[in-house]
Order: C-alpha cells, then structure tokens, then sequence
C-alpha cells in the first residue's frame, strides 16, 4: 500500500514538473514577442517624432514663405499663388496634429508591452504563479484615421 502512495506521488510530480516546464515554455514564448513589439513601437514612436520635426520644420518655411509673399511689393502679382498656399495650411497643421497622435498612441503601446513583457518574464520563471488576464491592447494609431485619410502631401485620388 505504502509502495503505491510513493508511487502516486512520484508520478503526479513528474507531471506536475512537465506541466510547469511546458508553462515556463509557453510564457517565455509570450515574453519574446512582447519584447519584439516593444522594439517595433519604439521604432514607431522615434519616426513618428522625426516626421514631426521634419513637419514643423516645413509649416515653419511654409508660413515665412507665406508672410514674405504677402509682404512683396509684388502680391497682386501672386494672388492666385497666395490663396493656393493658405488652402494648403490647414492640411498641413492636420499632418501635425496626427503625428502627434502617432507619437501618443505608439507610446501607450510601449507601455502596455512593457507591462505584459514583464509579467510574463516572471511567469516564465515562477510558472506555478497565477495572473490576472491581459487587458485589451490599446487602439493602433492607424486605427483611428478616418476612412480615406492622406496626409496633405500625397495626392488625392482624381
């Protein structure tokens, strides 16, 4: 009888040691992709902040440009010219205004893959832990644009 309980033990504690090693497995697994999500959201965050800076560079030349125009002795001369560029204006400030967006929701992606990478290293290393469900990943920037958006650059579709 007593052979039997020892082997019982022994048994459910191989598999029991199985199970966890196959958790472990499972949970690194998920930590790697966290990490590589974490790399391509920081690579999105930095070109989002380059555009940025490339765009106020550009409304920045678009408005002294804009301002030496009006200026010039010559305006009747670039009326047509002059109402071109301030109907341009605004689409500028909007290709503004969304990397800013960009940059925000790459960020709060970062995190968020931040915390799962975390919670995951550890449960690879303590497998026997529990943890509370993910929450739901914030929204892709690019998810939010509305339907048929481009940026003001890019021609519209005739």
């Amino acid at each position: 009888m007593l052979v039997v309980a020892v082997a019982a033990v022994g048994f459910g504690a191989h598999f029991e040691a199985v199970r966890l090693a196959k958790l472990s497995r499972s949970y690194g697994r998920q930590a790697a992709f966290h990490a590589r999500s974490i790399a391509l959201y920081r690579g999105f965050v930095s070109l989002s902040r380059d555009s940025l800076e490339i765009h106020r560079n550009i409304l920045t030349d678009f408005d002294q440009q804009l301002a030496q125009l009006t200026a010039s002795q010559l305006k009747h001369d670039f009326a047509q010219l002059i109402n071109d560029l301030l109907e341009m204006r605004p689409g500028l400030l909007e290709d503004l205004r969304y990397c800013s967006r960009q940059i925000g929701g790459n960020e709060k992606l970062v995190r968020y893959h931040e915390r799962l990478f975390k919670k995951y290293t550890r449960l690879s290393r303590y497998p026997w832990l529990t943890a509370a469900p993910d929450s739901p990943e914030p929204p892709d920037p690019l998810d939010e644009l509305p339907p048929n958006w481009r940026p003001s650059w890019m021609p519209k579709d005739r």
